[in-house]
């Protein structure tokens, strides 16, 4: 299935709509499989506090420090996701 969304992702224009709805359905299968073994599904508040989420968002930013109009968004999205 990622390989799916990999390739919607990929194309020109890229298909989101469709990576979106089948991310959601891998979300779906794994919180599935998480139930099934006993394991806990990853919340976001464990993911956004988790230290390669926020290594990750330091290094994005640092990137886009060079494109404003882009970091401005990306912001915006982080800020959103993480209320």
């Amino acid at each position: 299935m990622q390989a799916d969304i990999d390739a919607c992702r990929a194309k020109t224009p890229p298909d989101l709509d469709t990576a979106a709805k089948l991310q959601s359905q891998l979300n779906g299968v794994i919180r599935m499989l998480l139930r099934i073994t006993g394991e806990t599904a990853p919340t976001d508040a464990n993911l956004i506090r988790s230290p390669q989420y926020v290594r990750l968002k330091a290094d994005l930013l640092a990137v886009l420090k060079k494109h404003p109009e882009a970091l401005a968004d990306v912001v915006r999205v982080f800020d959103t996701a993480e209320q």
